[in-house]
C-alpha cells in the first residue's frame, strides 16, 4: 500500500447468529480494532447493518484487522458477549479502483476454531487520493447495500450486480521424503496422505523390510490460495487389506503461511515434523495424544509459475502472470451497452421471458452486471475498468439468464453464450470507444443456435509503447515453467479442476454470488473433453497450412508461382540477393494484406469450428463421462471410433515405415538397394565438388515447382525409395 492508500471497509450483516441472540431483542454491533484504534457500528436488533469505514494509513497500527461480532444480552450477564470474531492479514488484502462485492466469511472463538456464524464483508485498498468522505469522518457514513431473494422476485425488475477480486492463487509443492520411529506391524504396506483443503493426494505404498523408517521420495504438488487459511495435513496410514479402513500411525498438521516461496533459482532444505496419534488407555475412557514418530518433508511454496485457470493453458488465455506480479502495461476499460434479438431462455405461468445478465472475466477480476428482469433488449450501460500486464491475452463476455426466480426448484442459471475478444486485435490509444455488435452463438446436442447479439465498446490504452512491444520477445510464461516444467498431464488436470472448486466455492460466498455452472463455462473446464468435431477441425487446421505449399506447387496461384521462379533466378545470379529478395517479398505481402485487413473482429468464423456435422456427433460431444446413452448408441460410436482410430494408425504406419526407409539405405538389408545408394553417394560428391550448390537448389527448385503436366510420373529417387524394405512387411 502507497502512502496515499485508504483501507476500505464495509460491513454488512451476518446469519446463523443463533436463536438466543436474534429473536429474544439482543442487540448486536460489530467491533473493529486496528491496531489500538476501535470502532464499532450501530447496535441493531437485527444483525444488518449497512456501515462503510474509511481508514488512511497513519490511523494503520497493526499488521492485522480484527472484526469481532458481540450481542449485549443483558438478561444473562452484565457484558457484551462475543459471538465470533474473523482476522484479517492487511498483506493480503486486495488493491482495487472501485469498490469490491462482500464476501461472506465464517467467524471463529477465540480458540480458533470456526462456528456456524458468517459475516458479510467487502474489504479492500484503494488508491484514489480524492474521496467525497474525509478519513476522519468516514465512520460515520453508511451505505445501503440490500441483496434479498424476495424483493428481487417480488417488486425489483434488476438485481445489483457485483466486481469481484479473486485472491492470488499459488502452487504448493510437498516432497514426501522418509518418516522414522513408526509404530506398526510387521511387513506393512505404508503410505502418506496429504490434505489440503478439499484436495488430496497420497504416496505409493512402502513396503519393506525396515519398516519403522519407510522411504518414499515421492513428490506432490497443490493449489492455495490467500491468506492460506487452510493447513497442510499429512497422514501417515497403514493399509490392511481389502474389506477393512486403514490404520493412523501418525498425522501431522502444518499452516502455509509460515512455509518459505520459493522463486525461480532458490531451494529449499527439508524439515523434521512431529507425529502425532490419538489413544484411548485402558485405565481411561478419554483420548490423548501421543507422539507416533516423525517425518521428514520438504514444503515450498512456489512463486515462479503462473497458476493456470483453465484447461486452455497456454494458447487461450486471460492472464499469464505469477502471483507476485509486475508493474501493468495499460487498462482496458469495457463498456457493456445493450443486447438485443435474445431469446426466450423460460416460460413463468405461460409467459416466455428472458432475465438476462453478462459476466466478464480478465485476469484475477470478475465483473457481473446487473440483471434486466423479462427484457428481450436488456440495456445494461456499466462501464468497468481493468489493468493490463500483457497484450496477447483474451477477455471473455458470457450471457446467462437469471434463474434467481426459480431458484426453489433448483433451476441453473441458462446460458446465451459467450464473447471472446483478443485484445492484440484492437487499435490501442483511440480517444473514442468503437460501439461494435456480437453475435451470440451457442452451440448444443441440437446444433448451433444465434441467441441474439451484444453490443460492446472496448478501449484500449498502453502507458508505453516501447514496454508493451518489448513483450513480445519474452516469454509467454515465466521463467519457472520452462526451468522446471509441468509436464504430468494428468497432475495439470487435476490442478486445473483444483483451480475450478476453489474459485466455485469462492464465488459461492460473495453477494451476488456466480453460481458454478458460470464458472465452469467460463473457464471452459470441458473443453479438453473428447470431441470428434474438434479433432476433424484441427485436422483440417493442420492441412490448411499445407495448401499453401500445393497451390504454389501445382500453379493453383500463378502469381505466387512466379515470385519462386524469380527467387530461384536470384539464388543462380546472385546468391548474397537472396536473403534480401525474401525478406523484401515478405514484406511486400504484408503491405498489401494491410489493405484487406479487418477493422474490428465482430463476426465469429464459424468454418474451422466445423459447427455443420452430424447431430450425433455433436450429441457425442455433449455426452456426460461416464456416457448416459443407450448401449447401442454406445456400440455405435465406438465402431466409429475404430475407425478413426484405424486412420490414425495407418498414418503412422506408413511415417514409421518411411523413417525406416531412411535407417535401411545403410544397412545393407537390401543389399542391391545399399549398393546402388553407396553408388549414388559417390557421385553426388564429384558432382557437389564440381559443380557449384546454388546450380543444385536451382535445378532442385524448379523441379519442385514445375507445371503439373511436366514429369507426371515420379523419377528415379522416388521409386528407388518406395523399394526399400521395411518391417511392417514383416509384422503380424
Amino acid at each position: 500500500m502507497n502512502e496515499r492508500g485508504l483501507l476500505n471497509i464495509h460491513v454488512y450483516r451476518a446469519r446463523d447468529l443463533g436463536k438466543e441472540y436474534v429473536s429474544n431483542g439482543c442487540d448486536t454491533y460489530v467491533e473493529l480494532r486496528l491496531g489500538n484504534h476501535i470502532e464499532t457500528t450501530k447496535s441493531r436488533a437485527s444483525p444488518e447493518w449497512n456501515q462503510a469505514f474509511t481508514y488512511s494509513k497513519h490511523k494503520i497500527q497493526a499488521p492485522t484487522v480484527e472484526f469481532e461480532v458481540k450481542s449485549r444480552v443483558w438478561k444473562k450477564a452484565r457484558r457484551d458477549v462475543s459471538l465470533g470474531r474473523i482476522i484479517f492479514n492487511l498483506e493480503y488484502i486486495s488493491t482495487s479502483a472501485t469498490p469490491l462485492s462482500p464476501h461472506w466469511y465464517r467467524l471463529q472463538d477465540r480458540k480458533g476454531d470456526k462456528v456456524t456464524a458468517e459475516l458479510l464483508v467487502a474489504i479492500w485498498i484503494n488508491d484514489v487520493t480524492q474521496m467525497s468522505v474525509s478519513p476522519t469522518d468516514a465512520g460515520n457514513s453508511t451505505e445501503k447495500y440490500l441483496i434479498s431473494s424476495s424483493s428481487i422476485s417480488s417488486s425489483s425488475d434488476q438485481s445489483v450486480g457485483g466486481e469481484y477480486l479473486l485472491p492470488n492463487f499459488w502452487y504448493v509443492r510437498v516432497n514426501v521424503i522418509e518418516a522414522h520411529d513408526l509404530l506398526v506391524q510387521l511387513q506393512p504396506k505404508l503410505y502418506v496422505l496429504a490434505m489440503l483443503g478439499n484436495q488430496s493426494l497420497r504416496t505409493k505404498h512402502f513396503s519393506d523390510g525396515s519398516t519403522s523408517n519407510p522411504q518414499w521420495k515421492e513428490e506432490l504438488l497443490f493449489v492455495a490460495s490467500e491468506p492460506f487459511e487452510e493447513p497442510l495435513v499429512l497422514t501417515v496410514e497403514e493399509r490392511l487389506g481389502k474389506g477393512s479402513n486403514n490404520q493412523v500411525c501418525g498425522r501431522c498438521v502444518i499452516p502455509l503461511p509460515y512455509i518459505p516461496r520459493m522463486s525461480n533459482d532458490e531451494h529449499t532444505s527439508g524439515r523434521w515434523y512431529d507425529l502425532s496419534k490419538q489413544v484411548v488407555p485402558e485405565d481411561d475412557f478419554e483420548k490423548k495424544t501421543v507422539f507416533a514418530g516423525r517425518i521428514h518433508v520438504t514444503i515450498c511454496v512456489e512463486a515462479g509459475y503462473h497458476v493456470l485457470l483453465g484447461p486452455k493453458g497456454d494458447c487461450c488465455s486471460c492472464d499469464y502472470m505469477p502471483p507476485e506480479r509486475t508493474p501493468c502495461i495499460g487498462t482496458m476499460e469495457l463498456h457493456v451497452i445493450e443486447a438485443h434479438g435474445l431469446l426466450p431462455m423460460k416460460k413463468i405461468n405461460g409467459q416466455a421471458r428472458a432475465d438476462a445478465y453478462c459476466v466478464v472475466q480478465y485476469g484475477k477480476k470478475w465483473v457481473r452486471t446487473k440483471t434486466i428482469f423479462d427484457s428481450l433488449n436488456p440495456k445494461w450501460n456499466e462501464q468497468y475498468c481493468w489493468q493490463v500486464f500483457d497484450p496477447c491475452t483474451i477477455v471473455t463476455i458470457g450471457l446467462f439468464d437469471d434463474s434467481c426466480i426459480q431458484d426453489n426448484q433448483g433451476f441453473k442459471d441458462s446460458k446465451f453464450g459467450k464473447v471472446r475478444i483478443q485484445l492484440s486485435t484492437l487499435r490501442a490509444n483511440q480517444q473514442k470507444k468503437v460501439e461494435l455488435n456480437y453475435p451470440i452463438l451457442y452451440l448444443s446436442p441440437s446444433g448451433l443456435k444465434k441467441m441474439g447479439e451484444i453490443k460492446l465498446a472496448v478501449r484500449l490504452t498502453y502507458s508505453s509503447w516501447l514496454t508493451m512491444l518489448s513483450l513480445y520477445s519474452q516469454p509467454l510464461l515465466p521463467i519457472k515453467h520452462y526451468l522446471d516444467p509441468l509436464e504430468d498431464e494428468q497432475q495439470i488436470f487435476y490442478l486445473q479442476y483444483s483451480i475450478t472448486d476453489i474459485i466455485s466455492r469462492w464465488f459461492d460466498q460473495s453477494e451476488p454470488r456466480l453460481r458454478r455452472e458460470i464458472v465452469e463455462y467460463m473457464l471452459d473446464v470441458e473443453s479438453k473433453m473428447y470431441s470428434l468435431r474438434k479433432l476433424k477441425a484441427k485436422y483440417a487446421l493442420s492441412l490448411n497450412v499445407l495448401q499453401l505449399y500445393d497451390q504454389t506447387c501445382n500453379w493453383k496461384n500463378p502469381l505466387a508461382t512466379l515470385w519462386i521462379h524469380v527467387l530461384l533466378i536470384t539464388l543462380l545470379l546472385s546468391p548474397k540477393l537472396l536473403p534480401t529478395a525474401i525478406f523484401l517479398s515478405l514484406s511486400l505481402v504484408a503491405i498489401l494484406n494491410y489493405q484487406r485487413r479487418t477493422q474490428q473482429h465482430t463476426e465469429m468464423d464459424l468454418h474451422p469450428s466445423l459447427v455443420d456435422i452430424d447431430s450425433d456427433e455433436l450429441d457425442e460431444e455433449f455426452d456426460t463421462f461416464p456416457t448416459s446413452r443407450r448401449s447401442d448408441t454406445v456400440k455405435m460410436r465406438y465402431d466409429r471410433l475404430r475407425n478413426i482410430a484405424a486412420k490414425i494408425q495407418n498414418g503412422g504406419a506408413d511415417l514409421a515405415a518411411n523413417l525406416e526407409r531412411l535407417q535401411n539405405l545403410v544397412l545393407w538389408r537390401d543389399p542391391r538397394a545399399t549398393a546402388i545408394f553407396m553408388a549414388f553417394c559417390l557421385i553426388s560428391v564429384v558432382v557437389l565438388y564440381l559443380v557449384p550448390f546454388r546450380v543444385v537448389l536451382f535445378v532442385t527448385g524448379l523441379y519442385l515447382v514445375r507445371h503439373p503436366k511436366l514429369f507426371r510420373v515420379p523419377l528415379f529417387p522416388v521409386n528407388f525409395f518406395a523399394r526399400l524394405p521395411t518391417m511392417t512387411d514383416m509384422m503380424l
